[in-house]
């Protein structure tokens, strides 16, 4: 059993499959997700919050409490995980991501895309600026294909614009110091 860890652009190290020894991050502390084999850094102060709908785990790391079922945020990070997602959903996780982006691309401007594989993980991101809820907001996108579970991460850092540059000293330590486990 692996676990990936990813550091500068999704490098990988291979980690024991109980205990995990996380490393100490100033400033932030680790949310270890038992059910996913994974652990999140979350800054001090942030809130945190998971839920299930249908066939998606949803786990949040926000700025802002979210209050309510579907309560929303303008700073964080929200990780949506499709377990077995070819088998439930009909359709190749890659080409999902391929329409996905295509698809955001009508409503915002994709500012940089990029593409990694490490061992069963193919990752594919970009970082997007666009409208939402009536405010310029940028967001960092990263999916994550696990080749051998069939398993779809998907990652997103949101910021308002005029924010994101502060905002992403937290976010970026989020998306480039995670845990996620090989055989999930």
């Amino acid at each position: 059993m692996k676990r990936i860890y990813t550091v500068l652009l999704f490098l990988a190290a291979t980690l024991s499959s109980h205990g995990m020894d996380l490393p100490r991050k100033e400033g932030f502390s680790w949310w270890e997700i038992d059910t996913l084999k994974a652990a999140f850094l979350v800054p001090d102060g942030w809130h945190k919050k998971s839920t299930v709908r249908q066939d998606t785990l949803g786990y949040y790391i926000t700025k802002e409490e979210i209050l309510g079922g579907r309560g929303t945020f303008t700073t964080g990070l929200s990780l949506n995980v499709y377990k077995d997602f070819q088998a439930k959903r009909g359709t190749d996780p890659v080409r999902f991501i391929h329409d996905f982006q295509l698809g955001f691309s009508k409503h915002a401007k994709i500012l940089k895309e990029w593409t990694r594989r490490i061992g069963p993980f193919d990752s594919y991101g970009f970082l997007s600026e666009g409208v939402v809820g009536g405010v310029s907001t940028k967001v960092h996108h990263l999916f994550i294909v696990n080749s051998k579970t069939g398993t779809l991460y998907y990652f997103f850092f949101e910021a308002p614009t005029s924010e994101f540059e502060e905002a992403w000293v937290w976010g970026e330590p989020m998306i480039k110091m995670l845990y996620i486990d090989d055989t999930i």
